[in-house]
């Protein structure tokens, strides 16, 4: 939709018409309303005849002063959503509920040379949230660069290399990791496109990061029933996350594809659900029990919101959109504190019923191969991974240790004071 130009009046109606359309509560609807009128009675005051963002401003200032966002209650930042509300609808004619990752330019002669190397990634197939990481690494680097006053590639030196790196050092590992990977490789591209004639990238030193190098956290059948049954199915939200839940640990699905899972990869006739996984982006069959299948129909008739979009879960608050990773992780923390479980030295997130699936599955003596299938990786490494969890299997493995012969010790002694024989040895 192109911009349009509103008097007040007309656009709070048609903004009105379209919080209707996106199926929000009257109540909500009259809440907006409600500050929308201040706000027209407020142009009318200051003879202001088109609504536009300056003029939004305006009369946040006139009602909250000059304002720090994180400092305000949470009715002040509501009434900030509302008059912002009318702004995007005034300019794009429909309004998103989440607002997308900040836009990263990468400007200057080496920015458009960071944006070759992005698109080259992106021609590889790199996933979307990958490239958006690159993006923010690069632009750090070039940030740096343009603070060193450094405008051309041909500037750069292992001087200029080394303090980036100095300066980011004491970043979380897995942050600096990432980091000096993307700026490895955006310098190894410069020097195999010719670009540079030095291969800088083996200045950046290794940094020793190990992934995974922590335990899985993992809950006991126990807990994992304790969990599922503190959901409370006399509710929407209840017969929603009942739902969910029960397909992340019975099946083992990740948070990502259970947000992607729509009504064409439920197929009832065969009793299975099939997805592309989002991670591996390999197919995965699972089956469709009947408990499962039993809470999704309970939520479908009775839970979920009326909308067009494909999507099997949807938000339950206007406008119902696609769920995320972080709707299930917080539904998931908040169940098991309710439910009593400890939590503390544990994650808390939609992971962990994979992980103790995997866990129980272990401890059940299935297979790795159907453990990998299970879990849909694309080989049996990958499951490794949560080989480690099983403590009781590992013990198993554990090598009697030869107790150390009486002479070891006046050996050492001799040798500790007869240097001699150290030579002669």
């Amino acid at each position: 939709m192109e911009k349009q130009i509103y008097t007040i009046d007309d656009l709070s109606a048609a903004a009105a018409g379209y919080l209707q359309q996106q199926s929000f509560s009257t109540a909500s609807i009259k809440t907006y309303c409600s500050t929308w009128d201040q706000l027209i009675e407020f142009m009318k005051a200051q003879d202001l005849q088109t609504f536009n963002a300056v003029s939004g401003e305006m009369f946040l200032i006139s009602k909250l002063g000059n304002y720090e966002y994180k400092q305000l209650s949470q009715s002040k930042k509501q009434l900030i959503r509302q008059v912002h509300f009318l702004t995007e609808y005034q300019e794009t004619g429909s309004v998103l509920k989440k607002r997308k990752n900040r836009e990263i330019t990468l400007t200057g002669p080496i920015g458009s040379v960071m944006s070759g190397f992005i698109a080259h990634n992106i021609a590889l197939g790199y996933s979307a949230s990958t490239i958006y990481s690159h993006k923010l690494y690069l632009s750090r680097f070039l940030n740096y660069l343009t603070e060193n006053e450094i405008t051309t590639l041909y500037m750069i030196n292992q001087i200029h290399l080394i303090t980036f790196i100095n300066d980011h050092w004491n970043n979380k590992p897995i942050v600096k990791h990432c980091m000096m990977s993307v700026i490895k490789g955006f310098l190894r591209y410069l020097y195999n496109q010719q670009i540079l004639d030095i291969d800088y990238s083996k200045v950046i030193p290794k940094d020793n990061y190990r992934r995974q190098s922590k335990l899985p956290s993992v809950y006991t059948k126990e807990e994992i029933s304790a969990l599922i049954e503190i959901i409370d199915r006399g509710n929407p939200k209840g017969k929603r996350d009942y739902a969910i839940i029960l397909i992340a640990a019975r099946l083992g699905l990740r948070a990502s594809d259970i947000c992607n899972l729509k009504f064409e990869n439920l197929n009832w006739k065969q009793c299975s659900i099939v997805v592309n996984q989002q991670k591996t982006r390999q197919e995965i069959e699972l089956p469709l029990t009947s408990e499962i299948g039993g809470a999704i129909i309970d939520y479908l008739k009775y839970a979920r919101p009326a909308s067009i979009l494909p999507y099997v879960f949807l938000n339950l608050i206007p406008p119902f959109d696609q769920m995320t990773n972080v709707n299930l992780s917080t539904s998931v923390s908040n169940y098991l504190k309710r439910a009593g479980i400890k939590i503390s030295d544990r994650k808390h997130g939609m992971h962990i019923l994979r992980h103790t699936l995997a866990e129980i599955l272990l401890k059940e003596k299935t297979p790795l191969p159907v453990i990998s299938e299970v879990l849909g990786h694309k080989n049996t490494c990958s499951t490794m991974y949560y080989l480690r969890v099983d403590i009781a299997s590992l013990r198993q493995c554990a090598l009697n240790v030869p107790a150390v012969a009486s002479t070891f010790y006046s050996n050492v002694t001799n040798l500790y004071f007869n240097p001699k024989l150290l030579n002669n040895g």
